[in-house]
Parts: C-alpha cells; structure tokens; sequence
C-alpha cells in the first residue's frame, strides 16, 4: 500500500525537524528514523495504529518519541494528515 503525506503533515514534519536539529542534530536524524520506519509499517500494516475519536482517523505513536501520526486508510492508501507532538491539541480540537 502507498503512503502518501499532505502538504499540512509535510509542513508539520519540517518544522518539527528544524526545531530538533537547531537543538540536537542526532536527536532530529533519530526522529526522522523512526518516522520513516512507522510510515513503512502503516504500508503493511495500515490498521496498525488506533481509532481516534475523529470517524475514519487512526493513530500511530512513534512510540520512543512524543510525536502522533494521524492518519486515514483508503483502499489503495494511507494518507498522513498530521505529524504532532503528543502534547498538542489534537487537530480537530483547535
């Protein structure tokens, strides 16, 4: 299956990478990792992550890292609608 990330989680991930290189380039690289090996694994495994209260909206966690994958499943499709970190509003409570 095809993951494919709109252009807000595509933001989303910029600026949450920007920051942590800014801070510690390691951490940043480790993080970009681990986002790259969750996208993988939402591939095989779209159902992978867990409904959200959201109707067709699930959720990966990045699990070392504080950061959440929303993200929905068509047939042929996973599409990232957010990369946040965990401590944020949730997008549909802002």
């Amino acid at each position: 299956m095809k993951v494919r990330y709109t252009e807000t989680a595509l933001a989303e991930l910029e600026d949450i990478f920007r920051y942590l290189f800014e801070r510690n380039p390691a951490a940043a690289r480790a993080v970009a990792a681990r986002v790259k090996d969750i996208a993988t694994l939402l591939a095989e495994y779209p159902l992978f992550g867990h409904e959200a209260n959201e109707p067709g909206v699930r959720i990966a966690s990045l699990v070392r890292y504080p950061f959440l994958i929303f993200y929905t499943v068509s047939a042929d499709e996973v599409v990232v609608l957010h990369v946040r970190h965990a401590a944020r509003l949730w997008p549909w409570e802002e």
